[in-house]
């Protein structure tokens, strides 16, 4: 496929799929009265905007480090949200979508050109404003809308193999949330030791010099890390790590897990922090095999950067939809990659299934973190839950068999 119909075809997806679930939603909502969550795809209304708002309501109350209650992000994130308490909320809010959004925009204007005008014009709008991770991130305010935008930064400068400033920003990224030190073995697979240095360096000397902001003792707070300060104090962690009933939204393979525990009826005999334990076992052994794939098998960039995407989305036992963002860094790759004749089709259709809401229907027995309409009972959660790590999955192993393949391939046409 070129460039021009990888667009369209994606694009097309993401226009019907954006339809047919706000018609349904709509429908269930205004015709059968039917309470959260099936009458929206986002999350409950009434805690729209919780994570930017909860964030900044106690980072206003000064220095994090010397609360109660630690801030469960790195000090980067602190920081960052420290300097958004310089503003009123809601300028301070503004600010946060917009830059947000221009960003995201310039990328897509960068990326999504074919030569005509109108056609880029539609495509923004389409890949900006109708992709549900896009409106999912910025319904709960979520820091990942930031995060994101280094990473697609790193992406851009390492594609353009301007190494020192990718490592760069992919340490701006690392030194607000860990996962992200995952792409960091691309530079590996490109030889780039010492691009891969320079990322671990910078991500140190920023971390310290956002500590140094707040007055607060390196020492001091690598203790409190040790000793689960930023964990401890975090609900989503306990909850969803330790509760059997408790169910997330999200692309997470730990979420799969549970429910097939559920559906062999064990789940309530589990203790389900041990359990946690062992996942996390399993998710490092198979991040190793990631690893070894990206770095010795892979050549392709875009392929490359979907299976660290992908790993970032599906090992972590947290692992809302919100993160479903960092697609745009492999999607944008795979639609400026050189034309190939095997499975871009099918490529493209996952690219775009994934972009789309797709909680059509609702797992029976499962809650979720939040009550329905009635505030009577916990929401069941969807099957975006399945179906998100399904398609991630299916994604991974044709990206994997195909690199296999060339490979083999390789080998006979030199022998």
């Amino acid at each position: 496929m070129d460039k021009r119909k990888k667009i369209d075809l994606i694009g097309f997806i993401i226009v019907a799929g954006f339809a047919l679930a706000a018609f349904l939603c709509y429908f269930r909502g205004a015709y059968q009265n039917l309470p959260y969550p099936a009458n929206t795809f986002l999350f409950k209304p009434s805690a729209a905007f919780t994570d930017f708002t909860g964030l900044y309501g106690f980072m206003a109350q000064g220095n994090p480090y010397e609360q109660l209650n630690a801030s469960p992000y790195y000090p980067l994130a602190n920081l960052v949200i420290y300097l958004f308490t310089r503003l009123s909320l809601g300028w301070s809010f503004l600010v946060f979508v917009l830059g947000f959004l221009g960003c995201l925009v310039w990328f897509n204007v960068r990326n999504l050109g074919t030569g005509d005008r109108l056609e880029l014009v539609r495509n923004v709008f389409i890949f900006s404003f109708l992709t549900y991770p896009v409106l999912f991130a910025l319904d709960r305010g979520n820091l990942e809308c930031l995060l994101v935008l280094f990473v697609l930064y790193f992406a851009h400068f390492f594609s353009k193999e301007r190494y020192y400033l990718a490592a760069f920003f992919l340490s701006l990224a690392i030194a607000m949330k860990a996962f992200p030190v995952i792409l960091s073995l691309l530079f590996l697979a490109r030889r780039q030791y010492r691009a891969f240095i320079v990322a671990g360096v910078s991500t140190v000397l920023v971390t310290l010099a956002s500590l140094a902001v707040f007055k607060c003792n390196p020492v001091t707070y690598v203790s409190m890390v040790l000793h689960g300060g930023n964990i401890a104090h975090d609900n989503t962690f306990s909850a969803f790590s330790a509760a059997n009933w408790a169910f997330q939204r999200g692309a997470g393979l730990f979420g799969v897990f549970k429910l097939a525990l559920l559906n062999f009826h064990v789940i309530k005999l589990m203790d389900m922090s041990r359990w946690l334990a062992l996942y996390y076992g399993v998710a490092v052994s198979l991040m190793g095999l990631i690893a070894a794939y990206v770095i010795w098998i892979e050549k392709k960039t875009w392929k490359q950067m979907a299976l660290l995407v992908f790993a970032m989305l599906l090992l972590p036992h947290i692992s809302s939809d919100y993160r479903l963002l960092y697609l745009f860094v492999p999607l944008l790759l795979f639609i400026n990659a050189e034309r190939s004749p095997r499975r871009d089709v099918v490529y493209a259709v996952l690219f775009g299934l994934l972009l789309i809401p797709k909680d059509y229907f609702f797992i029976p027995q499962t809650e979720t973190d939040s009550l329905t309409g009635d505030n009577q009972n916990w929401a069941p959660v969807g099957i975006s839950m399945l179906l998100n790590p399904i398609l991630l999955l299916t994604f991974a192993t044709l990206i994997v068999a195909e690199g296999f393949k060339e490979r083999a391939e390789g080998k006979r046409i030199h022998a």
